[in-house]
């Protein structure tokens, strides 16, 4: 894991957050293992994410199980992850799909999102 003010754990400059954006610092694998996003995210009131992000065989694949098995609806962008190899990633979004949320492509998002 990358340490907060490391090169490794910074935030892109296209990606930087908004003023307000909430921003919580996971330094675990799952971002709910050592955040208070679930807690936050209930207070919200928000029931359903969508998740994109790396490694889609180790990060990626931890949070969005946790968020499933947490009782959210779930949804992995399937071109919006990136694994240590493809079949690593096909195979997270097989179970995935098969047996814990959905899996779309971006346009499938930006269009469900567009309604």
């Amino acid at each position: 894991m990358y340490h907060k003010g490391t090169f490794e754990h910074s935030i892109l400059e296209e990606l930087k957050p908004q003023p307000g954006e909430l921003v919580i610092n996971k330094v675990t694998r799952g971002a709910f293992n050592s955040t208070g996003l679930d807690l936050r995210l209930r207070n919200m009131e928000i029931d359903g994410l969508v998740i994109a992000g790396v490694v889609t065989n180790a990060c990626v694949n931890v949070t969005a199980l946790d968020a499933a098995d947490r009782g959210f609806k779930t949804i992995l962008v399937d071109d919006a992850c990136g694994g240590l190899d493809q079949s690593s990633h096909d195979a997270v979004m097989k179970t995935f799909a098969g047996l814990f949320g959905k899996v779309w492509d971006t346009s499938e998002i930006i269009e469900y999102f567009s309604r």
